[in-house]
Protein backbone atom coordinates (compact mmCIF):
# COMPACT_ATOMS: atom_id res chain seq x y z
CA UNK A 1 0.00 0.00 0.00
CA UNK A 2 2.82 2.33 0.76
CA UNK A 3 4.08 1.89 -3.25
CA UNK A 4 0.87 3.19 -4.18
CA UNK A 5 0.85 5.97 -1.47
CA UNK A 6 4.37 7.37 -2.59
CA UNK A 7 3.37 7.17 -6.44
CA UNK A 8 0.78 9.24 -5.60
CA UNK A 9 2.69 11.81 -4.27
CA UNK A 10 5.52 11.58 -6.13
CA UNK A 11 3.71 11.91 -9.36
CA UNK A 12 5.00 8.27 -10.74
CA UNK A 13 1.00 7.01 -10.94
CA UNK A 14 -1.30 9.38 -12.68
CA UNK A 15 -3.85 10.85 -10.25
CA UNK A 16 -6.11 13.85 -10.12
CA UNK A 17 -5.77 16.92 -7.91
CA UNK A 18 -8.68 15.40 -5.93
CA UNK A 19 -6.95 11.67 -5.44
CA UNK A 20 -3.55 13.28 -4.57
CA UNK A 21 -5.26 15.49 -1.99
CA UNK A 22 -7.14 12.03 -0.30
CA UNK A 23 -3.73 10.41 0.11
CA UNK A 24 -2.43 13.61 1.07
CA UNK A 25 -4.91 13.74 3.66
CA UNK A 26 -4.27 10.47 4.96
CA UNK A 27 -0.19 11.09 5.39
CA UNK A 28 -1.16 14.09 7.09
CA UNK A 29 -3.63 12.09 9.58
CA UNK A 30 -0.84 10.00 10.34
CA UNK A 31 0.81 12.84 11.53
CA UNK A 32 -1.79 15.07 13.46
CA UNK A 33 -4.88 13.09 13.60
CA UNK A 34 -3.51 11.41 16.79
CA UNK A 35 -4.08 14.36 18.82
CA UNK A 36 -7.81 14.02 17.81
CA UNK A 37 -9.00 10.89 19.42
CA UNK A 38 -7.79 8.82 15.78
CA UNK A 39 -5.14 6.36 15.39
CA UNK A 40 -4.72 3.84 11.98
CA UNK A 41 -4.20 0.42 12.61
CA UNK A 42 -2.78 -1.85 9.56
CA UNK A 43 -4.25 -5.34 11.00
CA UNK A 44 -7.81 -4.72 10.22
CA UNK A 45 -6.96 -3.16 6.89
CA UNK A 46 -4.97 -6.06 5.69
CA UNK A 47 -7.43 -8.38 6.81
CA UNK A 48 -10.32 -6.56 5.15
CA UNK A 49 -8.31 -6.70 2.02
CA UNK A 50 -7.35 -10.21 2.29
CA UNK A 51 -10.69 -10.97 3.17
CA UNK A 52 -11.93 -9.94 -0.50
CA UNK A 53 -9.47 -11.06 -2.62
CA UNK A 54 -9.57 -14.47 -0.99
CA UNK A 55 -13.53 -15.13 -0.84
CA UNK A 56 -14.40 -12.95 -3.07
CA UNK A 57 -14.67 -14.28 -6.68
CA UNK A 58 -15.47 -12.34 -10.35
CA UNK A 59 -18.93 -13.51 -11.73
CA UNK A 60 -19.54 -11.88 -14.97
CA UNK A 61 -16.92 -11.08 -18.24
CA UNK A 62 -13.67 -11.79 -18.69
CA UNK A 63 -12.81 -12.50 -14.82
CA UNK A 64 -15.85 -14.77 -14.25
CA UNK A 65 -14.77 -17.52 -12.35
CA UNK A 66 -10.98 -15.46 -11.08
CA UNK A 67 -10.53 -14.10 -7.44
CA UNK A 68 -10.97 -10.52 -7.02
CA UNK A 69 -7.95 -8.93 -6.91
CA UNK A 70 -8.07 -5.27 -6.22
CA UNK A 71 -6.83 -2.58 -8.07
CA UNK A 72 -4.49 -0.26 -5.99
CA UNK A 73 -7.09 2.66 -5.92
CA UNK A 74 -9.49 0.55 -4.46
CA UNK A 75 -6.81 -1.05 -1.55
CA UNK A 76 -5.93 2.48 -0.78
CA UNK A 77 -9.87 2.88 -0.16
CA UNK A 78 -10.07 -0.08 2.13
CA UNK A 79 -6.88 0.84 3.68
CA UNK A 80 -8.60 4.20 4.79
CA UNK A 81 -12.05 2.93 5.64
CA UNK A 82 -10.89 -0.08 7.49
CA UNK A 83 -7.74 1.06 9.14
CA UNK A 84 -8.95 3.96 10.49
CA UNK A 85 -9.82 3.78 14.30
CA UNK A 86 -10.98 5.45 17.19
CA UNK A 87 -8.39 5.51 19.83
CA UNK A 88 -10.66 5.02 22.64
CA UNK A 89 -13.22 2.17 21.54
CA UNK A 90 -11.33 0.50 18.45
CA UNK A 91 -14.04 1.09 16.22
CA UNK A 92 -14.04 2.31 12.98
CA UNK A 93 -13.27 6.32 12.29
CA UNK A 94 -15.63 6.77 9.18
CA UNK A 95 -18.96 6.98 8.88
CA UNK A 96 -19.93 8.32 5.52
CA UNK A 97 -17.62 7.77 2.09
CA UNK A 98 -17.85 9.11 -1.26
CA UNK A 99 -16.37 6.98 -3.86
CA UNK A 100 -16.71 8.64 -7.00
CA UNK A 101 -15.14 7.60 -10.01
CA UNK A 102 -15.72 6.69 -14.14
CA UNK A 103 -18.02 4.36 -15.47
CA UNK A 104 -17.24 0.95 -16.09
CA UNK A 105 -14.53 0.82 -13.45
CA UNK A 106 -16.02 -2.03 -11.47
CA UNK A 107 -18.29 0.17 -9.19
CA UNK A 108 -21.14 -2.56 -8.76
CA UNK A 109 -18.19 -5.60 -8.19
CA UNK A 110 -16.30 -3.32 -5.21
CA UNK A 111 -20.20 -2.36 -3.98
CA UNK A 112 -20.98 -6.05 -3.61
CA UNK A 113 -17.79 -7.21 -1.90
CA UNK A 114 -17.74 -4.22 0.29
CA UNK A 115 -21.30 -5.27 1.60
CA UNK A 116 -20.25 -9.11 1.99
CA UNK A 117 -17.38 -7.86 3.73
CA UNK A 118 -19.53 -5.59 6.17
CA UNK A 119 -22.12 -8.96 6.27
CA UNK A 120 -19.30 -11.42 7.42
CA UNK A 121 -16.08 -10.04 8.42
CA UNK A 122 -16.82 -6.92 9.63
CA UNK A 123 -14.30 -5.46 12.89
CA UNK A 124 -15.69 -5.51 15.67
CA UNK A 125 -18.39 -7.88 14.90
CA UNK A 126 -21.64 -6.41 14.82
CA UNK A 127 -24.92 -9.22 15.50
CA UNK A 128 -28.30 -8.66 13.95
CA UNK A 129 -26.39 -6.42 11.22
CA UNK A 130 -28.63 -4.55 8.57
CA UNK A 131 -27.20 -4.42 5.74
CA UNK A 132 -28.84 -2.57 2.67
CA UNK A 133 -27.93 -1.42 -1.29
CA UNK A 134 -30.36 1.21 -1.88
CA UNK A 135 -30.80 2.96 -5.51
CA UNK A 136 -33.41 5.41 -6.80
CA UNK A 137 -35.72 2.31 -8.14
CA UNK A 138 -35.11 -1.08 -6.00
CA UNK A 139 -34.66 -2.66 -9.45
CA UNK A 140 -31.23 -0.68 -9.52
CA UNK A 141 -30.10 -1.97 -6.40
CA UNK A 142 -30.89 -5.39 -7.29
CA UNK A 143 -27.96 -5.11 -9.81
CA UNK A 144 -25.25 -4.75 -7.01
CA UNK A 145 -27.02 -7.08 -4.43
CA UNK A 146 -27.05 -10.08 -7.63
CA UNK A 147 -23.11 -9.28 -8.13
CA UNK A 148 -22.97 -10.30 -4.35
CA UNK A 149 -25.24 -13.66 -4.95
CA UNK A 150 -23.30 -14.87 -7.62
CA UNK A 151 -20.37 -13.89 -5.09
CA UNK A 152 -21.32 -16.15 -2.71
CA UNK A 153 -22.12 -18.80 -5.22
CA UNK A 154 -18.88 -19.19 -6.38
CA UNK A 155 -17.03 -19.11 -2.98
CA UNK A 156 -17.05 -22.16 -0.82
CA UNK A 157 -16.30 -19.94 2.19
CA UNK A 158 -19.06 -18.05 1.74
CA UNK A 159 -21.53 -20.30 0.72
CA UNK A 160 -20.81 -22.35 3.75
CA UNK A 161 -21.53 -19.64 6.41
CA UNK A 162 -24.67 -17.34 3.88
CA UNK A 163 -27.69 -18.24 2.90
CA UNK A 164 -28.93 -16.75 -0.58
CA UNK A 165 -32.64 -16.02 -0.94
CA UNK A 166 -34.42 -14.20 -3.71
CA UNK A 167 -34.04 -10.50 -2.21
CA UNK A 168 -31.71 -11.32 1.01
CA UNK A 169 -28.31 -12.62 1.45
CA UNK A 170 -28.47 -14.01 5.68
CA UNK A 171 -26.13 -14.59 7.67
CA UNK A 172 -28.19 -17.06 9.79
CA UNK A 173 -24.92 -17.51 13.09
CA UNK A 174 -24.91 -13.66 13.75
CA UNK A 175 -28.55 -13.28 13.00
CA UNK A 176 -27.57 -10.59 9.65
CA UNK A 177 -28.88 -9.92 6.23
CA UNK A 178 -28.16 -7.85 3.30
CA UNK A 179 -30.81 -6.79 1.48
CA UNK A 180 -31.54 -4.50 -1.47
CA UNK A 181 -33.80 -1.57 -1.57
CA UNK A 182 -35.57 1.14 -3.37
CA UNK A 183 -37.63 4.46 -3.10
CA UNK A 184 -40.09 2.41 -3.85
CA UNK A 185 -39.90 -0.56 -2.12
CA UNK A 186 -42.58 -2.00 0.08
CA UNK A 187 -41.54 -0.32 3.29
CA UNK A 188 -38.20 2.08 4.87
CA UNK A 189 -39.93 3.06 7.83
CA UNK A 190 -38.06 1.15 11.00
CA UNK A 191 -34.19 0.65 9.84
CA UNK A 192 -31.31 -0.21 11.98
CA UNK A 193 -28.82 0.20 9.73
CA UNK A 194 -25.25 -1.04 10.51
CA UNK A 195 -24.18 -0.57 6.50
CA UNK A 196 -25.89 1.20 4.06
CA UNK A 197 -24.10 1.69 0.42
CA UNK A 198 -25.68 4.03 -1.73
CA UNK A 199 -25.49 3.16 -5.60
CA UNK A 200 -25.35 5.98 -8.10
CA UNK A 201 -25.95 9.08 -5.40
CA UNK A 202 -25.80 11.31 -8.54
CA UNK A 203 -29.16 9.97 -9.93
CA UNK A 204 -31.27 10.79 -6.46
CA UNK A 205 -33.09 13.97 -7.27
CA UNK A 206 -34.70 16.27 -4.32
CA UNK A 207 -37.90 13.78 -4.05
CA UNK A 208 -35.80 11.25 -2.77
CA UNK A 209 -34.43 13.19 0.20
CA UNK A 210 -36.72 11.44 2.63
CA UNK A 211 -35.41 8.04 1.98
CA UNK A 212 -31.45 9.73 2.21
CA UNK A 213 -32.32 11.46 5.34
CA UNK A 214 -33.54 8.14 6.82
CA UNK A 215 -30.87 6.11 5.77
CA UNK A 216 -28.36 8.02 6.61
CA UNK A 217 -29.86 8.50 9.89
CA UNK A 218 -30.60 4.81 10.44
CA UNK A 219 -27.87 4.00 12.45
CA UNK A 220 -28.05 5.27 15.47
CA UNK A 221 -28.01 2.88 17.80
CA UNK A 222 -24.94 0.55 15.95
CA UNK A 223 -21.53 1.06 17.57
CA UNK A 224 -20.20 1.97 14.32
CA UNK A 225 -22.60 2.39 11.35
CA UNK A 226 -21.13 3.17 7.97
CA UNK A 227 -22.65 4.74 4.72
CA UNK A 228 -20.97 4.26 1.51
CA UNK A 229 -22.12 6.22 -1.70
CA UNK A 230 -20.58 5.08 -4.71
CA UNK A 231 -21.40 7.16 -7.91
CA UNK A 232 -20.61 8.56 -11.00
CA UNK A 233 -20.58 12.54 -11.64
CA UNK A 234 -23.60 14.19 -11.72
CA UNK A 235 -25.28 17.42 -12.53
CA UNK A 236 -26.65 20.00 -11.14
CA UNK A 237 -30.30 18.53 -10.89
CA UNK A 238 -28.94 16.33 -8.14
CA UNK A 239 -29.22 18.57 -4.93
CA UNK A 240 -28.41 15.79 -3.14
CA UNK A 241 -25.26 15.02 -4.60
CA UNK A 242 -23.56 18.30 -5.20
CA UNK A 243 -24.47 18.95 -1.57
CA UNK A 244 -22.35 15.39 -0.85
CA UNK A 245 -19.44 16.11 -3.14
CA UNK A 246 -18.92 19.76 -2.60
CA UNK A 247 -18.87 18.60 1.40
CA UNK A 248 -16.40 15.88 0.70
CA UNK A 249 -14.39 18.64 -1.67
CA UNK A 250 -13.84 20.35 0.98
CA UNK A 251 -13.04 16.69 3.61
CA UNK A 252 -10.63 16.40 0.90
CA UNK A 253 -9.00 19.95 0.46
CA UNK A 254 -8.74 19.87 4.37
CA UNK A 255 -5.15 18.66 4.29
CA UNK A 256 -3.93 21.78 2.71
CA UNK A 257 -6.25 24.13 4.25
CA UNK A 258 -5.27 22.93 8.37
CA UNK A 259 -9.24 23.05 8.72
CA UNK A 260 -10.74 20.15 10.29
CA UNK A 261 -13.86 19.75 7.88
CA UNK A 262 -14.66 16.50 8.74
CA UNK A 263 -13.10 13.57 10.74
CA UNK A 264 -16.09 10.79 10.01
CA UNK A 265 -16.35 11.95 6.13
CA UNK A 266 -13.59 9.70 3.72
CA UNK A 267 -13.75 10.54 -0.27
CA UNK A 268 -11.97 9.13 -3.04
CA UNK A 269 -13.09 11.50 -6.35
CA UNK A 270 -11.22 10.01 -9.58
CA UNK A 271 -11.57 13.09 -11.80
CA UNK A 272 -9.23 14.93 -14.55
CA UNK A 273 -8.43 18.02 -13.88
CA UNK A 274 -11.32 20.09 -15.80
CA UNK A 275 -12.45 22.69 -15.42
CA UNK A 276 -10.37 26.04 -13.77
CA UNK A 277 -6.67 25.58 -13.56
CA UNK A 278 -5.22 23.96 -9.72
CA UNK A 279 -2.01 24.91 -7.76
CA UNK A 280 1.07 23.41 -8.36
CA UNK A 281 0.79 20.16 -7.03
CA UNK A 282 4.62 20.01 -6.17
CA UNK A 283 4.35 23.58 -4.76
CA UNK A 284 1.00 22.23 -2.69
CA UNK A 285 2.63 18.83 -1.32
CA UNK A 286 5.94 20.67 -0.13
CA UNK A 287 4.53 23.52 1.98
CA UNK A 288 2.43 20.41 3.78
CA UNK A 289 4.46 17.91 4.01
CA UNK A 290 7.17 19.95 5.35
CA UNK A 291 5.25 23.07 6.83
CA UNK A 292 7.17 25.47 4.91
CA UNK A 293 5.21 28.22 2.81
CA UNK A 294 6.50 27.62 -0.58
CA UNK A 295 4.64 29.53 -3.56
CA UNK A 296 7.21 28.41 -6.01
CA UNK A 297 9.25 25.34 -7.39
CA UNK A 298 11.46 24.04 -10.08
CA UNK A 299 8.69 21.69 -10.94
CA UNK A 300 6.22 24.32 -12.22
CA UNK A 301 8.92 26.64 -13.55
CA UNK A 302 7.96 29.65 -11.50
CA UNK A 303 4.36 29.09 -12.65
CA UNK A 304 1.63 29.21 -9.44
CA UNK A 305 -1.24 27.30 -11.76
CA UNK A 306 -0.95 24.14 -14.10
CA UNK A 307 -3.71 23.98 -16.87
CA UNK A 308 -6.90 21.92 -16.69
CA UNK A 309 -6.51 19.10 -18.58
CA UNK A 310 -7.74 18.27 -22.24
CA UNK A 311 -10.74 15.87 -22.15
CA UNK A 312 -9.40 14.16 -25.22
CA UNK A 313 -5.70 14.18 -24.35
CA UNK A 314 -5.47 9.88 -23.10
CA UNK A 315 -2.83 10.64 -21.16
CA UNK A 316 -5.39 12.07 -18.64
CA UNK A 317 -8.04 9.36 -18.87
CA UNK A 318 -6.20 7.27 -15.88
CA UNK A 319 -7.66 9.96 -13.53
CA UNK A 320 -10.64 9.23 -13.37
CA UNK A 321 -10.42 5.61 -14.88
CA UNK A 322 -7.51 3.75 -12.86
CA UNK A 323 -9.15 0.80 -13.90
CA UNK A 324 -7.72 2.04 -17.12
CA UNK A 325 -7.36 -1.39 -19.60
CA UNK A 326 -8.47 -3.49 -16.02
CA UNK A 327 -12.73 -3.30 -16.28
CA UNK A 328 -12.24 -0.25 -19.01
CA UNK A 329 -11.04 -0.73 -22.93
CA UNK A 330 -8.67 2.21 -23.85
CA UNK A 331 -10.46 1.21 -27.26
CA UNK A 332 -13.99 2.16 -25.93
CA UNK A 333 -12.69 5.48 -24.43
CA UNK A 334 -11.82 6.33 -28.27
CA UNK A 335 -15.16 5.39 -29.59
CA UNK A 336 -16.82 7.44 -26.55
CA UNK A 337 -13.97 10.51 -26.94
CA UNK A 338 -14.67 10.23 -31.11
CA UNK A 339 -18.20 10.39 -30.68
CA UNK A 340 -18.05 13.47 -28.48
CA UNK A 341 -16.03 14.88 -31.09
CA UNK A 342 -18.54 14.80 -33.73
CA UNK A 343 -21.45 15.69 -31.68
CA UNK A 344 -21.84 18.26 -29.40
CA UNK A 345 -24.41 16.97 -27.16
CA UNK A 346 -22.03 13.93 -26.76
CA UNK A 347 -19.81 15.96 -24.69
CA UNK A 348 -21.32 16.77 -21.91
CA UNK A 349 -21.68 12.79 -21.11
CA UNK A 350 -18.80 12.19 -22.26
CA UNK A 351 -16.86 14.48 -19.39
CA UNK A 352 -19.87 13.25 -16.96
CA UNK A 353 -19.29 9.42 -17.72
CA UNK A 354 -15.69 8.66 -18.76
CA UNK A 355 -13.59 11.90 -17.12
CA UNK A 356 -15.93 12.23 -14.56
CA UNK A 357 -16.24 15.69 -14.31
CA UNK A 358 -19.45 17.54 -12.63
CA UNK A 359 -21.42 18.68 -15.17
CA UNK A 360 -24.59 21.17 -15.66
CA UNK A 361 -27.89 19.86 -17.02
CA UNK A 362 -27.41 22.58 -19.89
CA UNK A 363 -25.23 21.89 -22.56
CA UNK A 364 -24.26 23.61 -26.04
CA UNK A 365 -26.31 22.68 -28.66
CA UNK A 366 -24.18 23.33 -31.77
CA UNK A 367 -21.02 24.13 -32.60
CA UNK A 368 -19.66 26.63 -35.14
CA UNK A 369 -17.69 25.07 -37.49
CA UNK A 370 -21.44 22.23 -38.06
CA UNK A 371 -23.73 25.44 -38.36
CA UNK A 372 -21.34 27.14 -40.60
CA UNK A 373 -21.09 24.04 -42.63
CA UNK A 374 -24.83 24.04 -43.41
CA UNK A 375 -24.70 27.59 -45.33
CA UNK A 376 -25.49 27.73 -48.98
CA UNK A 377 -27.52 29.32 -51.64
CA UNK A 378 -31.85 28.69 -50.87
CA UNK A 379 -33.63 27.99 -53.95
CA UNK A 380 -35.99 31.03 -54.63
CA UNK A 381 -38.65 30.72 -55.59
CA UNK A 382 -39.01 27.52 -53.36
CA UNK A 383 -41.42 25.30 -55.15
CA UNK A 384 -42.53 23.57 -52.29
CA UNK A 385 -44.96 24.40 -49.51
CA UNK A 386 -43.58 26.09 -45.60
CA UNK A 387 -44.33 26.07 -42.22
CA UNK A 388 -43.87 28.86 -40.20
CA UNK A 389 -43.36 29.84 -36.85
CA UNK A 390 -42.82 33.19 -34.61
CA UNK A 391 -41.24 33.99 -30.96
CA UNK A 392 -42.18 37.36 -29.59
CA UNK A 393 -40.59 38.80 -26.30
CA UNK A 394 -41.12 40.85 -23.88
CA UNK A 395 -40.12 44.69 -23.65
CA UNK A 396 -37.15 45.60 -24.39
CA UNK A 397 -36.22 42.17 -26.00
CA UNK A 398 -35.81 40.19 -29.25
CA UNK A 399 -38.56 38.70 -31.89
CA UNK A 400 -38.18 36.42 -35.00
CA UNK A 401 -40.29 34.67 -37.27
CA UNK A 402 -38.71 31.67 -39.06
CA UNK A 403 -39.88 29.36 -42.24
CA UNK A 404 -38.83 25.99 -42.87
CA UNK A 405 -39.26 24.00 -46.34
CA UNK A 406 -38.80 20.71 -46.56
CA UNK A 407 -37.49 19.32 -50.16
CA UNK A 408 -37.38 15.56 -51.12
CA UNK A 409 -35.40 13.16 -53.68
CA UNK A 410 -36.99 11.31 -56.38
CA UNK A 411 -37.82 8.00 -53.64
CA UNK A 412 -39.93 10.35 -51.08
CA UNK A 413 -37.14 10.64 -48.54
CA UNK A 414 -36.32 13.52 -47.03
CA UNK A 415 -33.05 15.00 -49.07
CA UNK A 416 -32.80 18.73 -46.58
CA UNK A 417 -34.61 21.48 -45.24
CA UNK A 418 -33.97 24.89 -45.64
CA UNK A 419 -34.39 27.59 -43.27
CA UNK A 420 -34.92 30.85 -43.08
CA UNK A 421 -35.21 33.88 -40.49
CA UNK A 422 -36.19 37.57 -39.84
CA UNK A 423 -34.88 38.92 -36.46
CA UNK A 424 -36.87 42.02 -34.98
CA UNK A 425 -35.52 44.11 -32.01
CA UNK A 426 -35.76 47.96 -30.38
CA UNK A 427 -33.91 51.15 -29.92
CA UNK A 428 -34.17 50.92 -26.16
CA UNK A 429 -32.69 47.60 -26.18
CA UNK A 430 -30.52 45.81 -23.44
CA UNK A 431 -27.08 48.01 -22.41
CA UNK A 432 -25.22 44.62 -23.51
CA UNK A 433 -26.83 44.16 -26.75
CA UNK A 434 -26.06 48.00 -28.04
CA UNK A 435 -22.94 46.65 -29.05
CA UNK A 436 -20.73 47.59 -32.78
CA UNK A 437 -21.72 44.37 -33.69
CA UNK A 438 -25.44 44.12 -33.16
CA UNK A 439 -25.09 47.75 -34.92
CA UNK A 440 -23.52 46.27 -37.86
CA UNK A 441 -26.68 44.09 -38.33
CA UNK A 442 -29.11 46.95 -38.42
CA UNK A 443 -27.09 48.80 -40.87
CA UNK A 444 -26.61 45.88 -43.48
CA UNK A 445 -30.34 45.19 -43.30
CA UNK A 446 -29.89 42.03 -41.61
CA UNK A 447 -31.93 42.69 -38.01
CA UNK A 448 -34.69 45.09 -38.08
CA UNK A 449 -34.96 47.23 -35.24
CA UNK A 450 -38.27 49.49 -33.79
CA UNK A 451 -38.65 52.91 -32.06
CA UNK A 452 -38.96 52.93 -27.95
CA UNK A 453 -38.30 50.04 -25.66
CA UNK A 454 -40.49 47.23 -27.40
CA UNK A 455 -40.75 44.90 -30.41
CA UNK A 456 -43.66 46.52 -32.25
CA UNK A 457 -45.94 43.37 -32.53
CA UNK A 458 -48.13 45.06 -35.21
CA UNK A 459 -45.00 45.35 -37.44
CA UNK A 460 -44.56 41.28 -36.44
CA UNK A 461 -48.07 40.87 -37.59
CA UNK A 462 -47.67 42.55 -41.39
CA UNK A 463 -44.54 40.50 -41.98
CA UNK A 464 -46.16 37.62 -41.22
CA UNK A 465 -48.54 38.28 -43.43
CA UNK A 466 -46.84 39.23 -46.62
CA UNK A 467 -44.38 36.34 -46.16
CA UNK A 468 -47.72 34.05 -46.28
CA UNK A 469 -48.95 35.57 -48.79
CA UNK A 470 -45.53 35.14 -50.93
CA UNK A 471 -45.22 31.78 -49.94
CA UNK A 472 -46.86 29.24 -49.64
CA UNK A 473 -47.06 28.73 -45.68
CA UNK A 474 -49.54 25.56 -44.68
CA UNK A 475 -49.21 27.07 -40.86
CA UNK A 476 -47.43 29.02 -38.11
CA UNK A 477 -46.64 27.88 -34.96
CA UNK A 478 -46.30 30.40 -31.68
CA UNK A 479 -44.81 30.49 -28.64
CA UNK A 480 -48.39 31.26 -26.29
CA UNK A 481 -46.58 33.07 -23.54
CA UNK A 482 -47.08 36.85 -25.31
CA UNK A 483 -48.26 35.61 -28.94
CA UNK A 484 -52.14 34.80 -27.91
CA UNK A 485 -53.53 38.00 -28.92
CA UNK A 486 -51.91 37.97 -32.36
CA UNK A 487 -52.39 34.32 -33.14
CA UNK A 488 -56.62 35.16 -32.75
CA UNK A 489 -56.19 37.77 -34.86
CA UNK A 490 -54.49 36.26 -37.32
CA UNK A 491 -56.82 33.32 -37.09
CA UNK A 492 -59.80 35.12 -37.10
CA UNK A 493 -59.71 38.06 -39.31
CA UNK A 494 -56.72 36.54 -41.85
CA UNK A 495 -57.42 32.89 -41.78
CA UNK A 496 -54.16 31.75 -40.72
CA UNK A 497 -53.66 28.20 -39.97
CA UNK A 498 -52.14 28.73 -36.39
CA UNK A 499 -51.04 26.30 -34.04
CA UNK A 500 -49.99 26.80 -30.30
CA UNK A 501 -46.73 25.03 -29.43
CA UNK A 502 -46.68 24.38 -25.83
CA UNK A 503 -42.66 25.38 -24.60
CA UNK A 504 -42.75 22.37 -22.61
CA UNK A 505 -39.18 19.72 -22.94
CA UNK A 506 -41.95 16.77 -24.60
CA UNK A 507 -42.81 18.98 -27.14
CA UNK A 508 -39.34 20.23 -28.00
CA UNK A 509 -37.69 16.80 -27.69
CA UNK A 510 -38.51 15.40 -30.70
CA UNK A 511 -37.62 18.10 -32.94
CA UNK A 512 -34.35 18.97 -31.25
CA UNK A 513 -32.82 15.77 -31.64
CA UNK A 514 -34.02 15.29 -35.15
CA UNK A 515 -32.53 18.89 -36.23
CA UNK A 516 -29.14 18.00 -34.52
CA UNK A 517 -29.25 14.85 -36.33
CA UNK A 518 -30.50 16.42 -39.94
CA UNK A 519 -27.56 19.04 -39.17
CA UNK A 520 -24.64 16.42 -38.58
CA UNK A 521 -25.85 14.48 -42.06
CA UNK A 522 -26.08 17.97 -44.05
CA UNK A 523 -29.62 18.03 -44.14
CA UNK A 524 -30.10 21.18 -43.00
CA UNK A 525 -29.48 24.37 -45.16
CA UNK A 526 -29.32 28.18 -44.05
CA UNK A 527 -28.21 31.33 -46.39
CA UNK A 528 -25.97 31.81 -43.80
CA UNK A 529 -27.59 34.77 -42.21
CA UNK A 530 -24.72 35.88 -39.07
CA UNK A 531 -28.14 37.17 -36.79
CA UNK A 532 -29.25 33.39 -37.11
CA UNK A 533 -25.73 32.23 -36.68
CA UNK A 534 -25.20 33.68 -33.16
CA UNK A 535 -28.31 32.41 -32.13
CA UNK A 536 -27.36 28.75 -33.10
CA UNK A 537 -23.98 29.68 -30.98
CA UNK A 538 -26.19 30.84 -28.02
CA UNK A 539 -28.08 27.40 -28.53
CA UNK A 540 -28.09 25.02 -25.26
CA UNK A 541 -30.26 22.53 -23.88
CA UNK A 542 -31.44 21.85 -21.38
CA UNK A 543 -32.26 18.50 -19.91
CA UNK A 544 -35.29 17.25 -17.23
CA UNK A 545 -35.09 14.30 -15.07
CA UNK A 546 -36.70 12.20 -18.45
CA UNK A 547 -34.06 13.15 -20.29
CA UNK A 548 -36.17 15.38 -22.35
CA UNK A 549 -34.33 18.47 -24.00
CA UNK A 550 -35.79 21.93 -23.76
CA UNK A 551 -33.74 25.05 -25.87
CA UNK A 552 -32.18 27.36 -23.17
CA UNK A 553 -29.37 30.26 -23.60
CA UNK A 554 -26.12 30.57 -22.17
CA UNK A 555 -26.43 34.05 -20.61
CA UNK A 556 -29.14 36.77 -20.38
CA UNK A 557 -27.65 38.64 -23.43
CA UNK A 558 -27.66 35.58 -25.88
CA UNK A 559 -30.73 35.04 -27.90
CA UNK A 560 -31.64 32.31 -29.57
CA UNK A 561 -35.35 33.74 -30.46
CA UNK A 562 -34.98 32.98 -34.05
CA UNK A 563 -33.34 29.16 -32.71
CA UNK A 564 -36.63 29.17 -30.82
CA UNK A 565 -38.89 30.10 -33.99
CA UNK A 566 -36.94 27.70 -36.16
CA UNK A 567 -37.57 24.68 -34.13
CA UNK A 568 -41.40 25.08 -34.12
CA UNK A 569 -41.72 25.06 -37.28
CA UNK A 570 -39.43 22.29 -38.27
CA UNK A 571 -41.69 20.66 -35.44
CA UNK A 572 -44.43 21.52 -37.60
CA UNK A 573 -42.59 20.06 -40.84
CA UNK A 574 -42.21 16.88 -38.22
CA UNK A 575 -45.79 16.59 -37.89
CA UNK A 576 -46.90 17.16 -41.25
CA UNK A 577 -44.94 14.11 -42.51
CA UNK A 578 -46.10 12.00 -39.54
CA UNK A 579 -49.82 12.73 -41.03
CA UNK A 580 -48.58 12.01 -44.71
CA UNK A 581 -47.16 8.62 -43.34
CA UNK A 582 -50.49 7.84 -41.40
CA UNK A 583 -51.97 8.48 -44.29
CA UNK A 584 -50.66 6.20 -46.51
CA UNK A 585 -50.75 3.53 -44.17
CA UNK A 586 -54.58 4.42 -43.85
CA UNK A 587 -55.05 4.02 -47.59
CA UNK A 588 -53.18 0.73 -47.17
CA UNK A 589 -55.60 -0.40 -44.47
CA UNK A 590 -53.37 -0.97 -41.84
CA UNK A 591 -54.00 0.63 -38.70
CA UNK A 592 -51.19 3.09 -37.08
CA UNK A 593 -51.01 2.16 -33.41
Amino acid sequence: MQRYIDGVLSGDILAGRLVRLAVLRHVVDLQRAGRRGFVFDERPAIEAIEFIERCCRHSVGTFAGEPFLLSPWQKFVMWNLFGWRRKDTGVRRYRKALIEIARKNGKSTFSAALALLLLVFDRPVEPGAEIYCVATKEKQAQIVHREAKRMVQRSPALRRRLRVLQKSITYPQLDSFFQPLGSDSDSTDGLNTHAVVMDELHAWMPRHRGLYEKLTTAGGARQQPLVIAITTAGDDRSIIYEEERDLAVRVLESAVTGEVVSDIHFAFIASIDYPGDQPCWECTKRRVLKKRRIRRCRACKGKELVPPDDPFDESCWPKANPNLCISVSLEYLREQANEAKQKPTALNSFLRYHCNVRVTSTEKAIRPELWAAAAGDLTDPPDVPACGAWDLGRSDDWSAIALVWPFYDGDGEIDRYEIRTWSFTCEARAEELCNARVQQWIDAGLLEVHWGDQVDFGAIRDKILELNEQYQVTSWAYDPTFSQQLAQELLNEHGLNVFKFTQAAKFYNEPIRTFLRCLARKQIRHDGDPVLAWQAGNLTIRRNWRDEWMPDKVASDGKIDAMVAVLMAFSECLFQEHQAERSVYEERGIRML
